[in-house]
């Protein structure tokens, strides 16, 4: 019998040994696989960065433009030479131009 129990044996440490050495090889995978996650979430996270980045720019593009379109919208409406009424739906004035309201003093529609 112990001859049969021998190979038992042999069989069970060397299971034990290989599962030992499995465990420290998915240590060092897991570890790596962490770093690897790590270095993916950072590489993700600089590129997220750039894009807003990127974005604020875009954005600081549009405030400048924005300022320059309204420069140019009081040039155009409240220094033209002939009067501009902006109106609702129902003919009510909601805004004027300088030329309408000195027109519109004259002629004593508004105060």
């Amino acid at each position: 019998m112990e001859k049969q129990n021998k190979p038992f044996e042999r069989s069970e440490k060397l299971r034990q040994k290989a599962e030992i050495l499995l465990n420290k090889m998915d240590e060092r995978t897991d570890s790596f696989s962490f770093e690897a996650d790590k270095l993916k979430l950072i590489h993700e996270l600089k590129v997220h960065q750039i894009e807003l980045e990127i974005q604020n720019e875009e954005l600081k593009l549009a405030v400048e433009k924005e300022e320059i379109a309204k420069k140019k919208y009081i040039e155009l409406y409240d220094f033209a030479p002939s009067g501009h009424l902006t109106l609702t739906n129902k003919g009510k004035i909601i805004d004027l131009n300088i030329s309408a309201e000195n027109l519109l003093k004259k002629t004593n529609i508004i105060n």
